[in-house]
C-alpha cells in the first residue's frame, strides 16, 4: 500500500520559524509513495537503514544507508523500499510546512501496529489534502533504460 509509512516528526514550524521540516519514515518492504511532484518545497532524503530505489523524472538511482538524495521543487519523484526488511529515511522539507501534511492524514500508531494491518484515508482524502499542500500526484515514471 503506497501510503503504509510511519513518519515521526523530529523538527517543525512551531520550533524554527518555518525554516525547515525535519521526519523520519520508516518504510514497509516494496512500499513507497505513488509518482509526486511539490509545489512549495524541496526535499531531501537520508537513507538511516536498508535500499531503496528513487526515481527523479526518468533517472533511476538505487541508494543505501548513508546515502542522501535532493529533489528539487516541481521534480517528479517517488521512491521504494527494495530492501528485504523494513527501511528508514531521514527526510528534510524545505521550507517547513510539510509537516501539515502529515497532520491533516496521519494517525498515531505503535511499532506493533505499523508491523499489523491499520487502515488508510481514503485515495480522495489523499489527493484533496495532497493538493492543499503543494503536492500533485502523476502517473508513474517511465524510467530511462
Amino acid at each position: 500500500m503506497a501510503f503504509r509509512r510511519y513518519c515521526n516528526l523530529q523538527s517543525h514550524r512551531p520550533t524554527n520559524g518555518w525554516k525547515i521540516s525535519v521526519w523520519e519514515i520508516k518504510v514497509p518492504l516494496q512500499s513507497g509513495p505513488p509518482s509526486h511532484y511539490h509545489t512549495n518545497l524541496e526535499e531531501g532524503f537520508y537513507v538511516l537503514e536498508g535500499e531503496f530505489s528513487f526515481q527523479y523524472n526518468e533517472n533511476v538511482v538505487n541508494v543505501t544507508a548513508g546515502s542522501f538524495i535532493h529533489v528539487q521543487r516541481g521534480i517528479i519523484h517517488t521512491y521504494k523500499n527494495v530492501s528485504k526488511n523494513i527501511s528508514r529515511l531521514l527526510v528534510t522539507g524545505l521550507p517547513a510546512g510539510f509537516e501539515s501534511f502529515i497532520e491533516q492524514l496521519g494517525v498515531p500508531i505503535t511499532d506493533e501496529e505499523f508491523q499489523s494491518s491499520f487502515s488508510t484515508p481514503k485515495i480522495e482524502r489523499i489527493v484533496e489534502v495532497a493538493k492543499k499542500n503543494g503536492i500533485i500526484f502523476v502517473p508513474d515514471l517511465k524510467s530511462k533504460s
